[in-house]
């Protein structure tokens, strides 16, 4: 994943991997090209994560590297999923400046049948999205939750965006 310093995620490894912005000017439009499969993969492949928390887990490690490559310096940007009434307790993703990623979850190993057959909306049931952003050089923390009352991650990032300051 490229960013602003051309130093690709965790450690230059990750050639193939990159974060690119656009703007499109005669019809204001702007976004960001996004290709993690490499990280992806390898962060995946480090768990026995089910596939249906891998691709939850994939989504976020998408949204927070967007966020965290307006990074300008030192930082870290956070997301957190967490849950009151199911058997996955929370997801963790961070985006470390320069473009180091890494994520894990947290949930009942005994459940495991249980969580295969769920979707988002039954893992994430009465749960937050929290989105933390310490942007270093000794800048006040950013901390922003919302509660999830939507059917995907997607829904529920859109529902933090407007409600929240951006960073």
């Amino acid at each position: 994943m490229s960013n602003p310093n051309n130093k690709a995620v965790n450690d230059n490894k990750r050639e193939h991997d990159y974060v690119v912005p656009f703007l499109i000017n005669n019809i204001s439009v702007n976004g960001k090209f996004v290709n993690l499969s490499t990280s992806i993969t390898q962060i995946i492949n480090q768990h026995e994560y089910p596939d249906n928390i891998n691709h939850i887990m994939a989504e976020m490690l998408v949204f927070v590297s967007m966020l965290g490559q307006n990074l300008k310096s030192n930082g870290i940007v956070t997301a957190e999923l967490r849950s009151k009434d199911s058997e996955v307790e929370v997801i963790v993703v961070d985006f470390m400046y320069p473009g180091k990623i890494r994520a894990c979850c947290h949930y009942n190993k005994d459940s495991l049948a249980e969580i295969h057959n769920k979707n988002f909306t039954e893992l994430f049931t009465n749960g937050t999205l929290m989105i933390t952003a310490d942007i270093g050089d000794n800048a006040k923390r950013y901390q922003g939750i919302v509660q999830i009352s939507s059917d995907s991650l997607l829904e529920s990032v859109m529902e933090y965006m407007r409600s929240s300051q951006q960073i």
